[in-house]
C-alpha cells in the first residue's frame, strides 16, 4: 500500500496531458520504429526491464513521484513501451485504492489511461487477429511484446521456434490456453537482432 499519500498531491502534478491513440495510429509508429536503422530492439527490451524493476523498487519504497517519474523518462524515449503503461497502471490503481491519497478521481483517470494504453498497444499487435497464421502480420519489437500478447490471447508460453515465411522471419510461439489446449502463434520479428532469431 502506498505508504506516503501525501506526495500523491505533486505526483498528480506531474501528470501530463495525453493525447488518445488509436491502435493503428500506434501500431504504424511501431512498425516505423522497428523499421529504423538506429532501432536496437535488445536495448528497448533492456530498458524496459531495468526501469520496470527500479520503479516498482522506488514504488515499494515510498517514493512513487520517482517511480512515476522513471517510468515516463522511459516512455519519453519509447512512448509505446506496453510494460511501461502496463506498471504505471497497476501502480497507479494500488495509489487510488489507499483511502489517504487526495485526487482520487484524477489518479483513477490516469491509471484507467495507461491501461487502455497497453491495451491498445496489445491491439496494435494482435490486430484484430489471434496470430494464428503469418497472414495475420503481427509484428512485434520485442519478445516483452509477444509476452502481453500471448497473454491478452490467452496463452502460458511453453515453446518457440523460428520459421521463414516468404522471406519473412517469424517466432512461433507455442502456449497453452486456460482450457488446456496448445495453440501455435505467428509473430514477425523483423526488427529483431540476429542473436533472438534463433
Amino acid at each position: 500500500m502506498f505508504r506516503h499519500a501525501a506526495a500523491a498531491i505533486i505526483l498528480v502534478a506531474v501528470f501530463p496531458q495525453v493525447h488518445a491513440q488509436s491502435s493503428s495510429e500506434i501500431r504504424a509508429e511501431r512498425i516505423a520504429l522497428g523499421s529504423r536503422p538506429d532501432f536496437n530492439a535488445a536495448d528497448l527490451m533492456e530498458a524496459e526491464g531495468v526501469t520496470q524493476k527500479e520503479a516498482m523498487s522506488l514504488w515499494q519504497k515510498g517514493k512513487p513521484v520517482e517511480a512515476y517519474n522513471k517510468l515516463q523518462g522511459l516512455l519519453a524515449k519509447y512512448p509505446n513501451s506496453v510494460a511501461a503503461h502496463s506498471t504505471l497502471a497497476r501502480l497507479l490503481k494500488d495509489l487510488k485504492s489507499d483511502p489517504k491519497a487526495p485526487d482520487v478521481a484524477v489518479i483513477a483517470e490516469k491509471a484507467a489511461f495507461h491501461a487502455e494504453k497497453a491495451r491498445l498497444i496489445e491491439d496494435s499487435i494482435i490486430g484484430g487477429t489471434q496470430c494464428q497464421t503469418a497472414a495475420d502480420d503481427c509484428r512485434v519489437l520485442t519478445w516483452v511484446e509477444i509476452y502481453f500478447a500471448i497473454g491478452r490471447l490467452g496463452g502460458k508460453i511453453q515453446s518457440d521456434k523460428l520459421e521463414t515465411v516468404e522471406g519473412r522471419p517469424y517466432k512461433v510461439v507455442t502456449a497453452k490456453g486456460d482450457d488446456g489446449k496448445t495453440k501455435a502463434y505467428y509473430f514477425e520479428v523483423s526488427a529483431f537482432p540476429p542473436e533472438w532469431r534463433k
